[in-house]
Formats: C-alpha cells, sequence, structure tokens
C-alpha cells in the first residue's frame, strides 16, 4: 500500500480507518502477516461487521481475527499489540441475531486500538 503511494518503506500511518463492508475478515489477518500493522500502523480504527444470520463458527472465525490482532507476541508495551480504547455498537446495525435465538443486537462495531509499540515510554 505505500509503495502504491509514492512513500518509503520508513513512513508510518498515524491512523488507519477501515470501514471496508465485510471485507475486514481477509484484510486484517493478511495485514497481522505481513507485520503492516504492526510495524508501520500506530492507531487503527476499524468498524467490523457480522451478518445476522452468520453460524456460531463464523462467529467465532470472526472474534478469532480480533484476538489476533490484540495479542501480539511478547510483552505488549513493546510488541506491536493493539489495545482497544474503544468499542460501540453502530446505531444503524440493530437486527434480530440467528445465534441469539433472533434477539435483536448490534451486528457492525466500531472499534479503535493504538499500537503498543508506538506509544510505550520505559526504557
Amino acid at each position: 500500500m505505500l509503495s502504491n503511494t509514492g512513500h518509503g518503506s520508513s513512513t508510518l500511518i498515524n491512523v488507519l480507518k477501515m470501514d471496508i463492508e465485510f471485507s475486514e475478515w481477509e484484510a486484517i489477518p493478511q495485514m497481522l502477516q505481513s507485520s503492516f500493522l504492526t510495524d508501520k500502523v500506530k492507531q487503527l480504527a476499524v468498524e467490523i461487521h457480522f451478518k445476522p444470520d452468520d453460524s456460531l463458527a463464523n462467529f467465532q472465525r470472526h472474534v478469532r481475527i480480533l484476538q489476533d490482532l490484540q495479542a501480539m507476541e511478547g510483552p505488549a508495551e513493546r510488541s506491536g499489540k493493539f489495545i482497544r480504547f474503544s468499542s460501540r455498537p453502530n446505531p444503524w446495525c440493530l437486527r434480530p441475531i440467528s445465534i441469539l435465538g433472533g434477539k435483536s443486537d448490534y451486528f457492525c462495531m466500531e472499534l479503535a486500538c493504538y499500537n503498543s509499540k508506538f506509544f510505550f515510554n520505559g526504557p
């Protein structure tokens, strides 16, 4: 992404905002695997989407992706672990959810995280 915009390999992104309508579930693992998020992004703001009729297995797969984002190896203060500091439902996304027995809940959440690698003040 950075090379496509003419920026060098040392360029850092202060805030990466993603609202890519369900494609976040492919994008986040790819960006983690390539180390793009942990090495280049100071803060991540992402709207995550679940399908109201998703299976429990699919929901669990999405949760594991979010856990991977927040569970990079090593001490949190140096490893590039993403620490969530805000999460809120999108008020437009209230629908009956099948795995909740048809109970209404939010299927879109707005998350904001900071990369601990860039905000550690210790030695």
